[in-house]
C-alpha cells in the first residue's frame, strides 16, 4: 500500500480513536439511559397496568420515577462516571437534577394525557426521551463533581495579610 494510503487509514484511526476517547463518557451515558429509559417505562407500564383502576397515572408517574431515580443514580455512577464520591451527597445533587426534570415531565405529562389525549404509557415514552442531554450535563457538571476541598471553600479560610501577621 503506498504510503499515503497507510497514511489515510493511520489518520481514520486516530480520528476513531480521538472521537472515541472523546465522546465515550456520553455513549456509555446515552447506553446506560437507554436502560434507564427502558427500565421506567417498564415499570410505568406494569404499575399502570396493575393499579390504573386504584391509582391516578400521576401517582403511577412519582412512583416510577423515584424508583427509575434510584437505579439511574446506581448506573451512572457505576458505569458511566465511575464517581467514588460521597454517596449521599451525589445521590442529593442528582435528585436536584432530576427534580427541575421531573417536574417539567409532570406538566408536560398532564398536557399530553388531558389536552392532546396521549395515552399515559405514550407520553411516558415521549417524556423519558426529552432529557437526555440536560442530564447528562446536570450530572456530569453537577451531581458528580467532586466536593471543593475545604480550604477553597469560601469561609473556611482565610487568607492572612501582611499586616495581620506583623500586627
Amino acid at each position: 500500500m503506498p504510503s499515503s494510503m497507510n497514511f489515510l487509514a493511520m489518520s481514520d484511526k486516530n480520528s476513531l480513536i480521538n472521537l472515541w476517547q472523546r465522546y465515550k463518557q456520553f455513549i456509555f451515558f446515552c447506553i446506560a439511559g437507554g436502560y434507564n429509559t427502558l427500565f421506567g417505562l417498564g415499570c410505568f407500564a406494569i404499575l399502570y397496568h396493575n393499579f390504573a383502576n386504584d391509582l391516578h397515572y400521576l401517582v403511577i408517574s412519582v412512583i416510577t420515577n423515584v424508583t427509575s431515580i434510584t437505579n439511574a443514580y446506581i448506573v451512572y455512577r457505576l458505569f458511566v462516571f465511575k464517581s467514588k464520591g460521597n454517596i449521599i451527597r451525589e445521590y442529593l445533587r442528582f435528585n436536584v437534577v432530576y427534580g427541575v426534570s421531573f417536574v417539567v415531565s409532570l406538566v408536560m405529562m398532564f398536557i399530553l394525557v388531558d389536552f392532546v389525549d396521549i395515552h399515559p404509557v405514550i407520553s411516558q415514552g415521549v417524556i423519558l426521551f426529552s432529557g437526555v442531554l440536560i442530564s447528562f450535563f446536570g450530572h456530569r457538571n453537577y451531581s458528580f463533581q467532586p466536593a471543593a476541598p475545604s480550604s477553597a471553600k469560601p469561609g473556611f479560610k482565610r487568607e492572612q495579610k501582611e499586616e495581620d501577621i506583623h500586627g
